[in-house]
């Protein structure tokens, strides 16, 4: 009896040791502390495990046959230089976002499952993935675009190998092409406006990025001037030297590269941002102002303006509808005098440079307020008469001279005062008559007065009192002739010559006896 109870004995302990060693010899070894209880045949292992490169994080995600059965899963990383898995994180879906490992260091990631009883089965094969800074720029980094033509510039680590652009976010009209460098080109479809660019990356490992790379750029194509015009003068005519005019430009588009206002000799830069007579920025209305110089002049002028826009656009230049005038004052002339004689001054004054030249105007005062209210002496409508003789005046007296400049528009500035006196007044000098007897009538001749002031010759026949109250042989006011022929004395048995000047002072020679 003793010795059956020790056969059993026996045979119940190898029965323990041979289940121990079908228990230890199971090919499934999962890594847990719970309690030892029965396992299913199939258990939960992630597979297809994929790695899409965002920004500075990954996203893993995966496929699981029995999800039901599934409480969560485990992500695991290690350091590829090492290999040591460490558990990273949990979660109870298919994909996980991780942004919190280091940037540009390669990572081993695998995962597992834990089942609703908290046994976690297999791992899941590895893959591999690496954090880095992604992002792409569109021409150069540029806000406006002129081109349909772009240069996209992948910022990436040179491991991806190619890439796939596309303005639909979904790529759904886009394919992957081998990548040549860090950039490619890329053409945007047609219409001004906005344009959104996306990418999308494969890297070397053939992981591919998950959120698509995005920017976008403004394609401009065109610009265009609406109008362009100028804020009316004070007077509603025409501007003058010293004005400010005000130039305005509207495009319906803001930030331009260039904006003028061309004029004669003269291109007025606009703006848009608040400044130079700009009352509102940002408007895509240019505004600029220019103060007329001394001495422009601008008649019935054209006014251009020129644009180009933020993209290098140019518009086509475009004219305001309505005419510049810019009449300027003339400067004023120097004016001097110098006394010639008795009756005479003359006056010298500098030629004038007004552009809008009409005249001279010459006007004479005996006080020294000389306006064009005072005594007009004479016109000159060519700007190269320099000089003039005043030759009505009146012995030792002072005369006041003003020259008034005007242009074509009746503006006119007056020259400096000048003044001279005129010569005090003595008799003339006396000339020598002779006479030479004929048949009938005698000739006579005398000598040349060289009085400034002459005014004639007069010669009177009588008796030996003969003076200028006797009768009148002959008046003669050309200074140069000093002669008279066949002349007939009726018998006067004297005559008398006598020099009269401008002023009335007069000369009388001594009485000749006719031979």
């Amino acid at each position: 009896m003793e010795k059956y109870s020790m056969i059993r004995l026996v045979l119940s302990f190898l029965l323990v040791i041979v289940l121990l060693g079908m228990t230890m010899s199971c090919e499934r070894y999962i890594d847990s502390r719970d309690p030892v209880r029965s396992l299913p045949e199939d258990g939960p292992i992630p597979t297809n495990l994929t790695v899409e490169i965002n920004n500075q994080s990954v996203v893993l995600s995966w496929d699981i046959a029995n999800p039901d059965i599934v409480s969560k899963y485990r992500v695991y990383v290690a350091k590829e230089e090492d290999s040591i898995f460490v558990l990273h994180d949990s979660t109870t879906t298919t994909s996980i976002e991780m942004s919190d490992l280091h940037v540009n260091q390669r990572y081993l990631l695998r995962v597992t499952a834990v089942t609703s009883e908290n046994l976690e089965w297999e791992p899941s094969e590895i893959v591999n993935a690496i954090i880095t800074y992604l992002s792409i720029e569109l021409a150069n980094g540029d806000e406006y675009t002129s081109s349909r033509d772009i240069t996209v510039r992948i910022n990436a680590p040179s491991l991806f190998s190619h890439v796939m652009i596309s303005e639909d976010s979904t790529f759904a009209d886009a394919q992957f092409v081998p990548a040549t460098g860090q950039s490619a080109s890329f053409e945007l479809s047609e219409g001004d406006g906005v344009k959104y660019v996306f990418v999308k990356l494969q890297l070397n490992d053939g992981s591919v990025t998950g959120e698509p790379l995005r920017d976008s750029i403004i394609l401009d194509t065109q610009a265009a001037i609406d109008s362009v015009f100028f804020l009316p003068p004070a007077n509603g005519q025409y501007f003058g030297a010293g004005d400010t005019i005000t130039f305005g430009l509207s495009t319906g588009e803001t930030g331009g590269r260039r904006a003028v206002a061309i004029i004669t000799g003269a291109a007025v830069p606009l703006y848009d941002d608040g400044t130079n007579a700009d009352p509102d920025s940002g408007d895509g209305i240019y505004y600029g102002t220019w103060v007329v110089p001394v001495q422009f002049v601008l008649n019935a002028g054209e006014v251009t303006g020129e644009f180009t826009d933020i993209a290098g656009n140019t518009a086509s230049p475009r004219k305001a509808d309505i005419l510049l005038n810019v009449f300027t004052a003339p400067l004023p002339v120097t004016l001097s005098a110098t006394t010639l004689s008795t009756f005479e001054i003359t006056l010298n004054w500098t030629r004038s440079t007004s552009n809008n030249f009409a005249s001279y105007r010459l006007y004479r005062s005996t006080s020294s307020n000389v306006t064009e209210n005072s005594t007009l002496l004479d016109v000159f409508p060519s700007a190269t008469a320099t000089s003039y003789t005043d030759t009505t005046l009146t012995y030792n007296q002072t005369y006041y001279y003003r020259l008034y400049t005007y242009d074509k528009v009746g503006q006119s500035v007056g020259s400096d005062i000048a003044s001279a006196h005129t010569l005090n007044n003595l008799p003339p000098e006396t000339v020598e008559l002779t006479i030479v007897p004929g048949a009938s009538t005698v000739d006579l001749y005398w000598t040349a007065s060289d009085e400034r002031d002459f005014e004639s010759y007069r010669i009177y026949r009588g008796d030996a009192s003969v003076d200028d109250n006797s009768s009148i042989v002959l008046i003669e006011r050309n200074q140069n002739v000093t002669s008279a022929m066949g002349v007939d004395l009726q018998g006067s048995p004297y005559v008398r010559i006598y020099v009269f000047d401008r002023h009335g002072f007069k000369a009388a020679g001594p009485a000749v006896q006719v031979p």
